[in-house]
């Protein structure tokens, strides 16, 4: 649903969404009224935390859901159930699998490991960048009608825009609205049936209804057309039957969910285990960056330096003869501040007001050329020349060593495949973590290293990380981690269906 809006800043970051066609059927084209989510909820947060910084959940109305699953090809009928809390604008999923709170308000989704009793805090945004990069690649940005995929030959794309919950175009579907019945039909098949009527009336207020409606839209696998007009309804359904063509039913199968409406729960403990926060990604963040990342984000890793602490320290190397360390240092302010004004003089940052002094002081000194000449490089698109100057600064183990290693990571990224061959001791992702570890509280460092997990495919440890920077005690946001804001805004534009608030959800 308007794939085709998505914006080339959105494409460069491994979206390629360029080609994309017109908006599908019944996609929201208005300007949303939404309700603004609180930006201080941070992957890192307790339960007790997350609480207070929603301002708590408030009673629910809990809800089974009969599901059955019917082989169209024949074969035996699979039955199961799921219990859900629907609250004014979030849904508690209670099933086989993980128990998973969808919180709609704030766009975030939290999965609990009740054997690990641990939970992770998402960003909605992961979720819907993970199935639209699938649906990118295996759908040629929208432009495949046919889709090979696993032992399937020929899926027709309709069907994976209903299991990703995105589509690129407009769907040839015909809905209807007869005897209290949403139905949807595409060619000679009802692909699928929402029924209304007083099962669960007036159990649900409106607001419930619409969380519930939002739940439904994440849960089961219905095209994006047919997710709009439930989306648009005030009222939730009594049951939903639809068919699904997938590599697990390449003949098709036809689930069929009866809804009923049960007790009241008043005051919903969402967090009543009161499991510990685990963070994603791999060894490497386990181990060598989350530690020190929460030690930041709580306020507990020393003194935030400002403007001024950053200019004593370069004069401190200068005095000392480490002018290389002090250019580096200078570097390093701009990952904390953003680049140097163009107009210094007056400015508070005073680091950018030193560098002509510096480089003058500069000449002479083997090592601050070096680095100097390194930094010319990176202007110059010299990528080799940039490493070989700077790497030898990768042994500091101070603030200017984590510039150095930003830069050199950088490089490695910016010189693609050929740089990471000749260089290929040289990890990116372990440079930006070291060089946060060694700096906790520069932003951009941030950026960059959730920019790597989210061109390898690991979006929910790229926004991890983006939150993660913006939540830094003492620091504005930069421009460049600016951008990771923006990449939310195009990912709600292109998957409106994930963020129901655009349908009017509990707007303020």
């Amino acid at each position: 649903m308007r794939l085709a809006s998505c914006l080339p800043a959105l494409c460069s970051a491994g979206l390629l969404c360029a080609g994309l066609g017109a908006p599908a059927a019944g996609a929201q084209t208005t300007e949303p009224v939404v309700h603004e989510p609180n930006s201080a909820i941070t992957p890192q947060m307790s339960g007790p935390a997350y609480i207070a910084a929603r301002g708590g959940f408030g009673s629910a109305r809990e809800m089974t859901v009969a599901m059955s699953r019917t082989d169209l090809g024949g074969g035996a009928r699979v039955e199961g159930e799921l219990t859900v809390l629907v609250g004014e604008d979030w849904v508690l999923e209670q099933g086989n699998g993980p128990v998973t709170l969808y919180d709609f308000a704030e766009e975030r989704t939290v999965e609990f490991d009740r054997e690990a009793e641990t939970f992770s805090n998402l960003a909605t945004h992961a979720l819907a960048r993970r199935n639209l990069d699938v649906y990118v690649a295996l759908s040629d940005r929208g432009m495949r009608e046919q889709i090979d995929f696993a032992d399937v030959v020929g899926l027709d794309r309709f069907w994976l825009e209903a299991a990703m919950g995105i589509s690129a175009r407009e769907a040839d579907v015909e809905l209807s609205v007869a005897d209290d019945t949403l139905t949807a039909v595409r060619g000679d098949e009802t692909v699928t049936r929402i029924g209304f009527g007083t099962c669960h009336s007036p159990a649900l207020n409106e607001s419930q209804a619409a969380a519930f409606n939002a739940w439904l839209v994440r849960a089961a696998p219905v095209h994006p057309t047919v997710s709009a007009a439930l989306l648009d309804q005030d009222r939730a359904p009594c049951a939903l039957s639809f068919v699904i063509y997938s590599p697990d039913s390449p003949q098709g199968r036809e689930e069929s969910w009866s809804i009923e409406s049960a007790d009241m729960v008043p005051n919903a403990d969402v967090f009543a285990s009161g499991d510990s926060v685990a963070l994603p990604g791999p060894d490497l963040l386990q181990e060598l960056l989350w530690p020190a990342v929460l030690e930041a984000v709580r306020g507990e890793a020393g003194d935030t330096p400002g403007p001024i602490t950053f200019m004593d320290d370069i004069e401190s190397l200068r005095e000392a003869g480490d002018l290389a360390g002090a250019l580096l240092l200078s570097i390093r302010e701009t990952h904390h501040f953003g680049p140097c004004p163009t107009a210094t003089i007056g400015s508070a940052r005073l680091a950018c007001t030193s560098m002509s002094g510096l480089r003058a002081q500069g000449i002479g000194n083997a090592d601050f050329e070096r680095v100097a000449a390194g930094l010319a490089a990176v202007d110059s698109g010299d990528h080799a020349g940039a490493i070989a100057a700077l790497r030898p600064s990768l042994s500091r183990q101070d603030r200017a060593g984590a510039a150095a290693r930003t830069l050199v990571a950088n490089e490695l990224v910016a010189w693609g495949r050929e740089g990471l061959e000749a260089h290929e001791e040289l990890d990116p992702a372990r440079l930006l973590a070291e060089a946060i570890v060694l700096d906790p509280l520069a932003p951009d460092t941030y950026w960059y290293l959730g920019e790597r997990f989210l061109v390898a495919g690991s979006p929910e440890t790229a926004f991890t990380l983006f939150e993660l920077g913006s939540a830094l005690p003492g620091r504005d946001m930069t421009p460049l981690l600016q951008q990771s804001v923006e990449l939310k805004a195009r990912i709600e534009d292109v998957a409106p269906a994930y963020f129901p608030a655009a349908f009017g959800l509990n707007p303020d």
